[in-house]
């Protein structure tokens, strides 16, 4: 059995990390098809699946002098795998300078993945993009997932996603 195949087959623990960041400026639909290709990639090779959510909207920023509404971007992320293949694409995550202000959310362990199928699934919330690997969440959340009651990582990936269409 290769690597991946061991990993996807939920014989094993598996662990789950969850952030949240600002971009460092507004993202193009080339940049964040470029960060989804490489991810992609990176992903498939360490048995990483996840969820990543670009949120691009007028958010209330400290100014000086006042607190103004600019226009930003936001990213909540969920990754889950092997847990040192998890750290390490975190870290090289941490590093990356398209975004800042990184919080880790949570981390932990999960008995199944949420994402078994994505190996980064991806949203841009208020943009109506139909391409290959765009998510359309509404009926993904729609569908019966894994027992919710204990699952963390979509509990804050639907809340996070709800909030956003809420303020829409």
């Amino acid at each position: 059995m290769d690597r991946e195949s061991y990993y996807l087959s939920e014989t094993h623990m598996l662990f789950y990390l969850i952030y949240i960041s600002k971009s460092a400026k507004t993202m193009s639909d080339d940049s964040l098809q470029q960060i989804l290709e490489t991810s992609r990639a990176w992903n498939i090779q360490h048995a990483i699946t996840g969820m990543l959510i670009y949120v691009e909207g007028k958010f209330m920023s400290p100014n000086k002098a006042n607190i103004d509404e600019v226009l930003e971007g936001r990213f909540i992320q969920v990754l889950e795998g092997p847990e040192s293949d998890v750290m390490e694409i975190f870290e090289l995550i941490r590093k990356d300078n398209r975004h800042h202000g990184l919080m880790v959310l949570k981390t932990g362990g999960l008995s199944e993945r949420n994402f078994k199928d994505w190996h980064m699934g991806f949203k841009r919330i208020n943009n109506h993009n139909n391409d290959e690997g765009f998510i359309h969440l509404d009926d993904w959340f729609a569908a019966d997932r894994p027992d919710s009651g204990d699952n963390t990582p979509l509990k804050f990936l639907k809340s996070f996603y709800q909030a956003v269409q809420n303020k829409q």
